[in-house]
Order: structure tokens, then C-alpha cells, then sequence
């Protein structure tokens, strides 16, 4: 299964918000074996949205949408949806949403004229409540779903109301596995990256250089497996420089590597204010391998013998 994800918002585009939607969203659906093979932004632009809906439907099992579900007028994403399927004639108040509203805002006549559009699905969309917010989401066609802008509402509807409508037919698992000392290059130059099942990619953040492992299968065992031997292969290439996996922190790998070694350290700092102190410190058993710690801000006190 392939999907894509839509995140709607001109507010999105000028940079004021930071989409945090199409990240959760891309999380979820692999965890479910649902490839993700397209992120897109588009603005509060009916031409965009309605020619991004277009290519997407040509080339996806689903699309994934935020946003744009509220009750003003640049609030378009379900009428360009519903337009793009051609159901525009089927178009009714579903009663339950319009129940739900009444209840929300007090029978008040101005808002629930307002907020109505809200309740106006085709009548063979299902309906997906939103418990945190006014704005439900829906399943068109089994092609199109349309979740609410704000996180708190979009998360949460995506878990307890969702989900249990997505078809997967496999599992896909990353293991993310920490490089030393190497730039992205040399990462690269020293072990195969052609193989597709488990593929194999080596990325940078602000942490440094990392491997990323993905295996897809039919079961949680397989996938496990196929994850476990692409690992050997990667320790037996890159040995002592790599430092840690998914499991563990850098700063558990230096702990366990100094009690077996049966060794300890000590840290001296200037700028960083005790932060490489405080981060080994934060694990447990770290009483065992450090023995002292400096944090020296003036070059006086740097030079003092």
C-alpha cells in the first residue's frame, strides 16, 4: 500500500506554523507497512489543492489531508476532495455531526450557521468524529482522508478513530545505528547501499552520522530478522566506530565500554557548562565510570596550575 501525505495551510508555507502533522502522520502509517511515498504543502489555494489531489489519486492507494476543515471560507480541503471525486451531487448534513455541533455550541443560531459546512459529507463518506475539536474528519471513497489541522485533534483521531479502518499487508521497522568519526561519504563508501529489502542509508542531524536500516515483511518475526542481519553486517564493516543503536544512547554505549574496560573518566569543560558532564551523569550507573568533572569559564582559572 502506498500513501501520500497532503498538509494544507498557507500558514504552513510562509513558515509561521511548523508542520509537525505529515511527521506524526509518516511515523504511523509505517509502523502500519504503509508506504509514504510523497509529502506535499499546499496553500489555501482551491487550483493547487484541487491539481494536488489530481496526481495524487492517479498515483496512491491513499492520501492523507490536515487542515483546512473549519467553518471559514478558506477552510476548502473537503469541497476540493469531494469536487475531485465527482460527489459533489451527493453532498448532505449528516444528521449525527449536526447533533454534535448543536451540543458543542448551545443551539447558538449564528454560530451554527457559520460552523455548519462542518456537518456536509457525501452520504457514503465514514464519518470520523473529532472528540478534541468541532471539525470531523472522513474516509471518501476509501481513497481520501481528511483529519483536522490541529495536532492535538489530528493525533488523536488518527489513533482512536482511524486506524482501525487502514488496510496494510505488511510491517515495516528502521533501526537507526550511530557512525563515528566519518563524514557522510566515507559512511557511504564502505558498505553496499543497493540492497532493497533491508535497504540501507546513511543521514546527518545535528547528532552526527547515522545508518538507517528498514526491513519490510509479512510478520513482526521476519521483519526482526531481516533487521538483526543487515546489523551484523554493518558492525563487522564499521567495528569500534559504531557507537550506538536505537537502543541505547551514545552516552550508555561510553558506560558500558568503561566498566568493561574497567576504566573511568573525567570531564573538563569551558562553554558547554557541564553539559557532557550532566549527560553521562543522567544515566544510571554512571556513579561507577566518572570520577570528577570541571567546568572552568575563565582563562585564569583554565591556566591555574
Amino acid at each position: 500500500m502506498k500513501a501520500q501525505i497532503i498538509s494544507v495551510g498557507t500558514e504552513i508555507l510562509l513558515g509561521n506554523i511548523t508542520d509537525t502533522n505529515s511527521k506524526f502522520l509518516a511515523n504511523k502509517l509505517t509502523e502500519l507497512g504503509i508506504d509514504v511515498f510523497k509529502m506535499t504543502t499546499v496553500g489555501d489555494n482551491p487550483d493547487r489543492l484541487y491539481k494536488a489531489f489530481k496526481e495524487a489519486v492517479e498515483n496512491v492507494d491513499y492520501i492523507f489531508t490536515t487542515g483546512g476543515l473549519g467553518p471559514t471560507e478558506d477552510d476548502i480541503t473537503k469541497e476540493i476532495a469531494i469536487k475531485v471525486l465527482g460527489q459533489e451531487d451527493q453532498v448532505i448534513v449528516d444528521p449525527r455531526s449536526k447533533e454534535r455541533l448543536e451540543s458543542y455550541f448551545a443551539k447558538k443560531k449564528k454560530a451554527m450557521k457559520i460552523n455548519l459546512k462542518q456537518a456536509k459529507f457525501p452520504k457514503d463518506a465514514i464519518i470520523l468524529d473529532n472528540d478534541r475539536g468541532t471539525a470531523p474528519g472522513c474516509i471518501l471513497k476509501n481513497k481520501i482522508i481528511l483529519l483536522p489541522g490541529p495536532p492535538r485533534e489530528m493525533e488523536y483521531m488518527f489513533e482512536h478513530k482511524l486506524k482501525n479502518h487502514l488496510s496494510h499487508d505488511s510491517i515495516i521497522k528502521s533501526r537507526n545505528l550511530k557512525i563515528a568519526l566519518l563524514g557522510e561519504w566515507d559512511m557511504a563508501s564502505r558498505i553496499d547501499l543497493s540492497s532493497k529489502n533491508p535497504t540501507i542509508s546513511p543521514y546527518f542531524n545535528n547528532q552526527g552520522g547515522y545508518l538507517r536500516i528498514t526491513a519490510k515483511a509479512k510478520s513482526e518475526n521476519e521483519v526482526d530478522r531481516l533487521l538483526e542481519e543487515k546489523e551484523k553486517e554493518v558492525k563487522d564493516v564499521f567495528k569500534d566506530l559504531l557507537i550506538s543503536d536505537d537502543s541505547l544512547r551514545k552516552e550508555e554505549t561510553l558506560i558500558n565500554l568503561l566498566k568493561e574496560r574497567k576504566e573511568k573518566v573525567s570531564t573538563a569543560e569551558s562553554v558547554t557548562g557541564g553539559f557532557i558532564a550532566s549527560s553521562i551523569i543522567d544515566i544510571a550507573g554512571a556513579s561507577e565510570v566518572i570520577e570528577e568533572a570541571f567546568v572552568t569559564y575563565s582563562d585564569r582559572i583554565k591556566e591555574k596550575p
